[in-house]
């Protein structure tokens, strides 16, 4: 009768922690689809993003080669992408000022404990980069939200790497 109960209470617990987090991915696809959607309407331009994607996550050497037009249009390819099999790029885009933003989901692993031994799980954590390419300050800033603990600002870093390396690419 205890185990039974055990196995309700853990069962229950994880049926919560997985309401909770479907809850929060669909809260998140909700807003990246609208910000995609005001940006391709034109309602917004990127430069709209630039206060609420303020947290700098990492600042990149502004390269010798840069042309803002190349980005754009490797930003563009890589919309709708996976990127490293833990980012998918819902929408990228740069324009002409070097201003760019980046609206992907990353996905991470985690261990929870479960009836009958530890289960791994996915972690989905939205992943909105701004892009500021700035030739006199000589630096590429990537900047986000506030990250949601270690695991998320990890992802953030690893986005903002991957897209630095994508727009200068040869």
């Amino acid at each position: 009768m205890i185990k039974l109960t055990i196995g309700i209470v853990v069962l229950l617990a994880a049926g919560i922690i997985w309401l909770r987090a479907q809850w929060a991915r669909s809260k998140n696809s909700n807003a990246a689809n609208e910000i995609i959607n005001d940006l391709k309407s034109g309602k917004y331009v990127i430069e709209s993003y630039a206060e609420s994607l303020g947290i700098m996550i990492s600042s990149k050497p502004f390269p010798a080669a840069f042309d803002p037009a190349s980005a754009k249009r490797k930003l563009q390819e890589l919309t709708g992408k996976e990127v490293q099999e833990k980012f998918s790029i819902r929408y990228a885009d740069m324009n002409e000022a070097g201003k760019g933003i980046v609206i992907a989901e990353a996905k991470s692993k985690d261990i929870i404990a479960g009836y009958g031994g530890n289960k791994e799980i996915d972690i989905h954590f939205p992943c909105w980069l701004y892009i500021d390419a700035d030739r006199e300050a000589g630096k590429i800033d990537f900047r986000s939200t506030f990250p949601e603990n270690k695991d998320h600002h990890y992802l953030l870093e690893d986005l903002s790497s991957e897209i630095d390396k994508s727009i200068n690419r040869e």
